[in-house]
């Protein structure tokens, strides 16, 4: 989801508060409540009450001083407030050929950024900064035309292809976006004359808090639209196949799901994102006693097969397997109806054949409790659980059936199915390989079973996120190879499900690392 989405906004929004950087010199005052700014139509609101810890959190991190890439002096953000509103979504068609065009999403937003600055700074910062944003932005040198509006300094650019960019400077405050009508209710706000966002929904801020989001149920409603539309497009079905997942995503998502509250901070040298997914209540009691967590510790002989050459691995400490995908697919029944539940289980059907399962229920009944999968590359992928069934699995893909196997026919194969001990492996056949091979093992093997997996952990390490951070920066040449490590654990509940990720650069590091040109 982060990942479709970041592609068509990582242009926008990050990229103009993290350029802040380049700005310095300041004066003191009290704190704004940038909540109290944002307009009522506000989807989604993302906020940080000091941009220099926020960002101070990523580039003082372990991987980043490991690599030794020259980061920006953060100093001058120290106490900068800025708060991003967005309200809607737009599809936009994108030329890239005389024939061939592709859809892309742009969020309708507003950024209110407190600078604690002198007016006079903040209105250089906005037309010299914003301008080469824009430029960058929408591809062309864009047209500048400045004029007073509401008491303080206006501006608004346009692009060569009629795209628009927005900024108003008043009191050291600056209002930036892509929607004239979006900043004009901004300014109604400030002067008391429009209706604010409502907050009640809103955690309320910590001093510890780098930084906080929310996304409304309308919000997530759109949200779902827009996956909808983007899973459909980049699917390699049929048109009928994408049609079917354009629509039943957004109806599951929206019926699943109430709102999502984010918040980060730093935790020792790490820094923790807490993501709380607010479920309908029904929906959420049933995933509460399905999503148990199993009892007692895991079986150590797991652990023992994830290989050295792992990039992540996934506990799913579930009590239960089967009862757990089972109520997954009644839910999206209950949410739906009959035919839209079958095509989700034929959809989910699909995610479980790269790991060599061809009948999800059929294969996780014949397994005893956990499932730890492991992941070499994006398409390498395997399973490690422990037969129940005669020391057999059964539901895998007619291919990995040893009666159905002709002479030569494993040579061929993709995937690939092996037991030893107690266990088995399953999945693409050179990942299964590894797993079962002899030599060193993993050593975030030894963080995943040593704490608390809840219902669901993943650990990952990974040097690609510093090497987009780098190019990012300017420095991938000169970078050092520097991995990044990120345990996650998810949990569910009566009110929904609560995803806790500690890791070297966190949520934000992320972000940045998607700014690269390289993704």
């Amino acid at each position: 989801m982060l990942k479709i989405l970041s592609r068509n906004f990582k242009a926008t929004v990050p990229a103009i508060l993290i350029s802040v950087s380049l700005w310095a010199a300041s004066c003191s005052s009290s704190p704004t409540n940038l909540r109290a700014l944002a307009p009522s139509e506000t989807l989604i609101y993302l906020e940080t009450n000091n941009l220099g810890a926020a960002l101070r959190s990523v580039f003082e991190s372990r991987p980043i001083k490991e690599s030794a890439v020259k980061v920006p002096d953060l100093s001058v953000l120290d106490g900068v407030q800025a708060a991003v509103a967005i309200t809607g979504f737009e599809m936009q068609e994108q030329k890239l050929t005389e024939e061939q065009s592709v859809g892309k999403v742009m969020p309708k937003f507003a950024l209110i950024a407190d600078t604690h600055k002198w007016n006079y700074q903040a209105r250089a910062f906005a037309e010299a900064k914003f301008g080469a944003f824009v430029a960058d932005i929408y591809g062309s040198e864009p047209k500048l035309e400045k004029s007073e509006k509401a008491g303080g300094s206006y501006f608004a650019w346009t692009a060569a292809d009629g795209r628009k960019a927005f900024a108003l400077v008043i009191d050291g405050l600056i209002y930036f976006g892509n929607d004239e009508g979006l900043i004009d209710h901004c300014i109604a706000v400030r002067k008391g004359e429009g209706t604010a966002f409502d907050a009640k929904s809103l955690h309320p801020s910590a001093p510890t808090d780098l930084a906080y989001g929310y996304i409304s149920p309308d919000g997530m409603a759109q949200i779902a639209n827009v996956l909808g539309v983007r899973l459909a497009a980049e699917s390699t079905e049929e048109g009928e196949v994408r049609s079917a997942i354009a629509g039943i995503l957004p109806k599951l998502i929206r019926g699943a799901v109430k709102d999502v509250h984010w918040t980060t901070k730093k935790k020792d040298d790490k820094i923790e994102d807490r993501w709380e997914i607010d479920m309908p209540n029904e929906v959420a009691a049933v995933f509460a006693e399905t999503m148990t967590p199993a009892d007692g510790q895991a079986d150590a002989s797991l652990a023992a097969l994830i290989p050295a050459s792992a990039r992540s691995a996934t506990i799913y400490n579930l009590k239960t397997p089967q009862v757990a995908w089972r109520s997954v697919v009644l839910t999206a029944e209950h949410l739906s109806d009959p035919f839209t539940a079958r095509v989700f289980s034929e959809i989910g059907t699909a995610l479980f054949e790269p790991y060599g399962i061809g009948e999800p229920e059929k294969f996780l009944s014949s397994i005893d409790g956990r499932i730890v999968t492991v992941s070499l590359a994006e398409d390498q992928a395997a399973a490690i659980v422990k037969p129940s069934t005669n020391g057999q699995l059964q539901g895998l893909l007619p291919e990995l059936d040893p009666a159905a196997k002709k002479q030569g026919d494993a040579e061929t194969l993709d995937v690939a199915v092996q037991y030893t001990g107690n266990l088995a492996v399953v999945g693409e056949k050179d990942t299964v390989s590894a797993c079962v091979a002899g030599g060193a093992r993993s050593d975030i093997a030894d963080v995943l079973f040593a704490a608390d997996p809840g219902s669901v952990s993943t650990i990952s390490k990974d040097d690609a996120a510093i090497k987009a951070i780098a190019s990012f920066l300017g420095d991938e040449r000169t970078a050092n190879r520097a991995n990044v490590f990120s345990l996650s654990r998810t949990d569910f509940s009566k009110s929904g499900v609560v995803r806790t990720t500690t890791s070297d650069l966190g949520f934000i590091g992320q972000i940045i690392a998607m700014l690269s040109d390289d993704n």
